[in-house]
Formats: structure tokens, sequence, C-alpha cells
């Protein structure tokens, strides 16, 4: 079986997996998605 992987995607889901995981712990509202650039923690935000 040749099994072959996008290391960049893979990457990419593996964040997106840990990005979830805090928000479930966290919050929805304190981690917001910067379109281009990556994410924000707003401890601020209530």
């Amino acid at each position: 079986m040749d099994i072959s992987y996008n290391l960049d995607d893979v990457l990419a889901r593996t964040v997106d997996v840990h990005i979830r995981k805090v928000r479930e712990k966290v919050g929805e509202d304190f981690i917001k998605t910067v379109k281009g650039v990556g994410y924000k923690f707003d401890p601020t935000t209530v």
C-alpha cells in the first residue's frame, strides 16, 4: 500500500484541530481567526 501525504496539508489540519480543542476549553469568543494571518487570542473579549 502506497500512501502519500502533503506535509503542508497535514500541518494545517493539525493546527486546526489544536485551535478547535483550545476553543472548546476556553470558549469560542477568546480565539479569533485572522484571515491570511492565523489566529489571535483576545482575553479581554467577554
